[in-house]
């Protein structure tokens, strides 16, 4: 009887362990201060909770424009500094475990099924002990550092507020912060967490209307020939409501660009713009709302800029015209798809843009547009092939093959497509076409004829972007040799050509040879000059040891555990490397720990 007795106690705690794992390792000082906030709102919990206990400041918003897509969640700043306790931000189960030196690094994500989404925590420096063990067991059993990891429902349940993990700096992050989300679990779509989801962020700066840029269409060639006529600065008059001080004019159909930004309390960093609207003194004639994003989405962003204006500043420039392959469902508003007949403002009209952020603050341009008295005649026909943007592309010449999908580029456009001698190496020509002409939506097919390989291994073959200055190599852009070409996929334009990576990693541990290891951490530099390092191994005395990778630093670092290592002794170590283009390279040493 009384090892019945036992039996049930035991099996009742075994029952609490997931949860209890959690509650048991958040930090006592922390405890105390969610103890009182509890008792506060007692009676209706938030339905979330900020995933840091810190002020908040953000170094990043939602639905922002980066280089290649929108911006899908919050980026927390974490005082400079890593290691700062990462919250659940509700009730739920942990459903996945990523870990990878690019991306979003160390990533946690938590489902909640009562609330019907999912939160996502980036870039950690590392996961809770009881995370850290499942994922570990995973990567020595397959003798890996990247995992991708769906544990099941009951594995790992949480309560809103346990500590998950902790900010850091992994994968592909610029510095120490936490990158924040919450999806829809029904569709992946991220959600603003600000206006759609509650999370504060104290917020009562007003964007910035910085300039208005006129841009001409002409259709005399069969496509949009744009052309910039003016751009006009924007002066404040009075608290968030701005003017400029002349006649906006134009001499043919023309959209309008608009240089905006906005800033947040507690924050120097500069952010997107949620919502603009234009409107004339009839009607709302164009806006866009951005609350909730789709991956799918990619680089479909580049619709919405004026390129490559855009690119000469730290701030996005948001065109009214909405192009034929501009598919985004972000639009509220689209009369004659952001274009201004130039026939509507014969007599001048009024217009206003509103700007608002995701806590409402809004400022407002107010402007007045009138057709230009003096016509002006076609565009000059732009120079090399039309792209039809919306059409399948092939060029197919000797020295340069390129294939294009439909809808692969921003708008059809003229693009000289180029080939010159490279008097820097003879394995190929150099390749130059569509750059800063119009952004590539899409990967496209690029193919490069070799010239004198004779005496080169063909498996070393690839091509590379080079610089515009001096056409020096600048990176791999990938390729695989076949029947005379080497072939790849860019996503931009530029200037290209054929190299051959022969160079094998660079390894170079961190300590001398047979020196004591101070600390638990043993560090080794890796390096590749090309290709990019595609594979790297560690063994201490003969065994697999986990080595993480941290790409942005070039370093591979092994905790130093005595349940792996015997400590208090001499100890072998063999790091193993190789590039994208098979290069190998071994390293020897020993250590004392």
């Amino acid at each position: 009887m009384l090892f019945r007795i036992k039996l049930i106690v035991i099996l009742f705690m075994l029952s609490l362990y997931s949860t209890a794992t959690f509650a048991k390792e958040e930090p006592k000082e922390e405890a105390k201060e969610e103890t009182k906030t509890t008792a506060k709102t007692a009676t209706k919990p938030p339905k979330y909770i900020n995933p840091l206990k810190i002020p908040v400041s953000l170094s990043g918003n939602f639905g922002e424009i980066r280089s290649t897509h929108f911006h899908s969640g919050l980026d927390f700043k974490t005082q400079g500094v890593e290691g700062q306790p990462i919250r659940a931000i509700a009730d739920g189960y942990i459903s996945r475990l990523f870990v990878s030196p690019y991306g979003y690094g160390k990533a946690i994500y938590l489902s909640h099924p009562t609330l019907g989404t999912m939160s996502v925590y980036g870039h950690l420096s590392r996961f809770m002990p009881s995370l850290s063990e499942y994922v570990e067991a995973y990567q020595y059993r397959n003798k890996r550092f990247n995992a991708d990891l769906y544990p099941s429902k009951e594995k790992f349940k949480v309560k809103q507020g346990d500590i998950i993990g902790y900010s850091g700096n992994s994968g592909s992050s610029g510095g120490a912060h936490l990158h924040f989300e919450i999806r829809d679990a029904a569709t992946s779509n991220t959600l603003s967490p600000i206006a759609t989801c509650g999370i504060k962020v104290n917020d009562t700066v007003a964007p910035t209307i910085t300039s208005l840029t006129v841009v001409e269409l002409d259709y005399t060639y069969g496509i949009a020939i744009h052309k910039i006529k003016k751009r006009y600065p924007v002066k404040l008059t009075a608290t968030n409501q701005y003017t400029i001080s002349e006649v906006v004019t134009s001499s043919k159909d023309c959209y309008f660009a608009f240089e905006v930004t906005e800033k947040k309390s507690n924050s120097g960093n500069i952010f997107g713009v949620a919502s603009l609207r234009l409107s004339n003194s009839k009607r709302e004639i164009w806006g866009y709302s951005i609350d909730r994003l789709s991956y799918s989405y990619g680089r479909a962003t580049y619709n919405m800029l004026l390129y490559p204006e855009t690119m000469e500043t730290k701030n996005d420039i948001i065109r009214t015209y909405i192009s034929p392959t501009n598919t985004l469902p972000i639009y509220t508003t689209s009369t004659k798809n952001g274009v201004i007949d130039i026939e509507d403002i014969i007599v001048s009209d009024k217009f206003t843009l509103k700007a608002t952020d995701e806590h409402g603050n809004s400022s407002t341009l107010t402007f007045t547009a009138k057709a230009d008295s003096l016509k002006t005649p076609p565009f000059d026909r732009p120079a090399g092939e039309l792209i039809i943007a919306e059409d399948y592309f092939n060029h197919n010449t000797e020295d340069i093959k390129l294939i294009m999908p439909a809808y692969s580029i921003q708008q059809s456009v003229y693009t000289a497509i180029t080939s010159t001698i490279d008097s820097l190496s003879p394995l190929s020509k150099i390749v130059e076409f569509a750059e800063n002409q119009a952004p590539f939506i899409k990967n496209v097919t690029l193919s490069i004829k070799s010239s004198d390989i004779k005496n080169i291994d063909t498996s070393k073959l690839l091509i590379v972007s080079i610089s515009e200055k001096d056409n020096r190599e600048d990176a791999s852009v990938g390729g695989v040799y076949k029947d005379g070409y080497v072939t790849t996929k860019v996503s931009r334009g530029g200037k290209y050509k054929i190299s051959a990576d022969t160079i094998p990693p660079v390894i170079n541990a961190t300590h001398a040879k047979g020196a004591a290891i101070n600390g638990n951490t043993l560090t080794f530099n890796i390096s590749d000059n090309l290709s990019g390092i595609s594979k790297y191994n560690g063994y201490i005395d003969g065994k697999w040891i986990l080595f993480d990778y941290d790409a942005k630093k070039n370093k591979i670092i092994a905790e130093l555990k005595p349940t792996k290592i015997a400590k208090g002794g001499k100890h072998t170590c063999k790091i193993a490397v190789s590039d994208s283009k098979g290069n190998k390279a071994i390293h020897n040493t020993t250590f004392i720990w």
